[in-house]
């Protein structure tokens, strides 16, 4: 199920020939083939030329381009003119009142104009249905309504004739089973209780085929008329009806659909057709109509004979035939009951996947990498179900506990931090407020003192989680600090002209453990020396959680420069995965490079930028950390002892969520 871009046509003709799909596969939304439909009926012709031309277009050639899409653009001029002012709206008000006074048909007094939301149709029709309850107002308004000197643009030029309204009154009746269609397909055919239907396809291939004869009656009305700009835009939507009509009804999933309602199952409901309606039923709406079924039932397809639906046989194939099918239906006909569950399980529109994008933007935010952010949560939660869909993980309630206990612990603090600055930021006392207000001025004259003030919380170092039983790391051994990141290069090149931290080298895309292993060396000869160690190790469990083939080997203060490396590492030591910790001075100098300059990056000298910040969150004494994948410490050792033990309590403590003193003891 996709919409009509093109690009989805070429994706579609790339997996149907990778996975030999037929080509009568293809779905179509029929939300968007509605968009274009009356995109092209209220806008006209060259809709995707006009959109191009609003995005680039000033304010007041926004206004000269919608005056020339009819009616629809001068009324938008008009709404677009007031709502802008506060002034202006109050104006209008007053007017509505006066017109309320003068006529006692026009009640309403406090009603705003409702602005339409650019290119969605949907947004167009409400402005143009409040517009005609505010007609006397509005066109008032434009009366009154003289060119102030520093206005470019004349409202005059917008003045909404007799006959724009009556095409405004047209267009609103015709939208109006636009509306109906497109909230009735957008739902959610599996809702409990209304199986089969608000979103089902046999629903979307009814009102397509509704569509077409109410456009066609509309085209009839006003055949004889002179031309007008709704008149014009009539035959576009017809033309684009016709267009996405043709391309959609030859699928064979809608000739299934169809036929999932003929009479070619034996006792399945006819099907679906717009009744003709009788001529005492003027009141009855079209749509609603559109969706009633015929209630004849073919018993057998050989005798043709038929007979009325009682109440319980209109319940079970109507209201809810997916229960039908889970049922009877499975047992009657078991093999056209697989096609049928595969043709309830397709939507009409995308618009349920589209409303999982639109919430998932709230969770996912963009540039949030603070520790409450989504894009956090996110990377907390993959590493956990990465482990949970294992065919060995034994305990998965443990490891989303334990998430569950670190995530209450980050919104608790985050919550007690943003009361914190709520409170020193609405001081109800005054002298209070003015103390602040000074000692904040004199403490940011220092930079340094203005550094610490900006850093907040960030002050006492790296977040760190305070242990409760079944958080995934060793206390003991340091876990549960966030692991820092500076610059760094790798040991055997220049600095490369975009910046890169040790992250990028710790989480290399290429690496696939869940953990990983790091050393802090001083030298390549400790860097020989953690090589050594690590093929020493020995693992209880499964090695995907941490192998030590992807450890990464940080390099501090023995190589200022990448001028030393050559002698340092003339030792046959392998170069693989060892970076260095770049200074701020090296760090800077990258950036003046050709390369650098050439790819525009040239950077500024970091100010305050500690290289050793590694090395003073963890400790001096640390040289093996554990990471896990969400950048905080597992457990961060002084050996290859305490190392063992840890790699050894690493798998207990992931699956049983057990507290610390059980797991591991301390050689403290």
């Amino acid at each position: 199920m996709m919409d009509n871009a093109t690009n989805n046509d070429q994706l579609y003709e790339h997996f149907r020939r990778r996975l030999n799909i037929p080509k009568r596969a293809r779905l179509r939304c029929r939300g968007h083939i509605i968009n274009l439909i009356v995109k092209a009926l209220v806008f006209g012709k060259g809709v995707s030329k006009f959109e191009r031309e609003l995005i680039g277009a000033s304010d007041h050639d926004r206004f000269n381009i919608m005056r020339k899409r009819g009616f629809v653009g001068k009324l938008h001029n008009v709404v677009t003119y007031i709502m802008r002012s506060t002034h202006r709206r109050d104006e209008f008000a007053d007017l509505q009142h006066d017109i309320a006074v003068e006529d006692e048909l026009f009640d309403y007094t406090e009603l705003l104009l409702i602005k339409d939301g650019g290119f969605r149709w949907n947004s167009t029709y409400f402005m143009l249905r409040r517009a005609l309850k505010l007609r006397k107002a509005i066109d008032r308004y434009l009366t009154l309504w003289t060119q102030d000197p520093s206005e470019r643009y004349n409202l005059k030029h917008d003045h909404l004739s007799e006959d724009d309204w009556l095409q405004i009154q047209r267009l609103v009746d015709l939208l109006r089973i636009f509306v109906k269609a497109t909230k009735r397909m957008e739902g959610d055919a599996s809702t409990e209780g209304l199986e089969g239907s608000f979103g089902a396809l046999w629903e979307s291939i009814t009102t397509m085929e509704l569509l077409h004869p109410t456009l066609l009656k509309a085209e009839e009305v006003v055949k004889y008329e002179d031309n007008s700009y709704y008149r014009s835009g009539l035959t576009m939507a017809i033309q684009k009806l016709t267009k996405y009509f043709d391309k959609t009804s030859g699928g064979a999933v809608d000739a299934a659909a169809n036929e999932e309602d003929e009479d070619s199952v034996e006792e399945g409901v006819r099907r679906r057709k717009v009744p003709l309606k009788d001529e005492d039923e003027d009141s009855e709406d079209e749509f609603e109509r559109s969706l009633v079924v015929d209630e004849e039932l073919s018993t057998t397809t050989r005798s043709r004979k038929r007979v009325k639906l009682t109440s319980e046989q209109r319940k079970a194939h109507i209201q809810d035939p997916l229960t039908w099918w889970l049922t009877e239906g499975s047992v009657l006909y078991p093999t056209l009951a697989k096609l049928a569950l595969d043709l309830f399980s397709i939507p009409a529109m995308s618009s349920a996947c589209e409303r999982l994008f639109s919430q998932a933007k709230k969770v996912v935010t963009v540039g949030g990498q603070g520790i409450t952010s989504g894009l956090r949560d996110a990377i907390f939660l993959s590493w956990r179900l990465k482990i949970a869909v294992r065919s060995d993980s034994a305990n998965y309630q443990a490891l989303f506990a334990g998430w569950a206990a670190e995530r209450k612990q980050q919104l608790e603090r985050s919550l007690a931090s943003t009361i914190e600055n709520g409170n020193f930021c609405n001081e109800p006392s005054r002298i209070k407020a003015f103390i602040r207000n000074w000692y904040l001025w004199v403490y940011q004259l220092i930079p340094s003192w203005k550094h610490s003030l900006e850093l907040g919380g960030r002050r006492e170092g790296m977040t760190r989680y305070d242990y409760e039983s079944g958080m995934p790391f060793l206390p003991q051994y340091s876990g549960g600090k966030s692991f820092p990141q500076v610059f760094s290069a790798p040991i055997d090149r220049p600095a490369p002209p975009v910046p890169t931290f040790t992250d990028d080298a710790v989480f290399a895309p290429h690496k696939t453990g869940i953990f990983q292993l790091v050393a802090l060396v001083e030298s390549m000869d400790q860097c020989r020396a953690a090589r050594s160690d690590f093929s020493h190790l020995q693992f209880p469990g499964s090695q995907s959680n941490l192998d030590p083939a992807e450890a990464t080997f940080i390099v501090h203060g023995k190589i200022p420069s990448i001028v030393d490396a050559p002698a340092l590492l003339s030792k046959d030591v392998p170069t693989a995965n060892v970076i260095r910790v770049l200074g701020a001075a090296e760090y800077t100098a990258a950036g003046l490079t050709d390369a650098a300059l050439a790819m525009d990056f040239p950077r500024p000298e970091p100010k305050f930028y500690d290289p050793n910040r590694i090395r003073k969150d963890l400790g001096s004494d640390k040289v093996y950390v554990i990471v896990r994948w969400d950048r905080f410490v597992f457990a961060a050792c002084r050996n290859l002892a305490e190392l063992q033990r840890a790699v050894s309590a690493l798998e207990t403590t992931l699956q049983s969520g057990l507290g610390e003193e059980t797991r591991v003891k301390s050689d403290l």
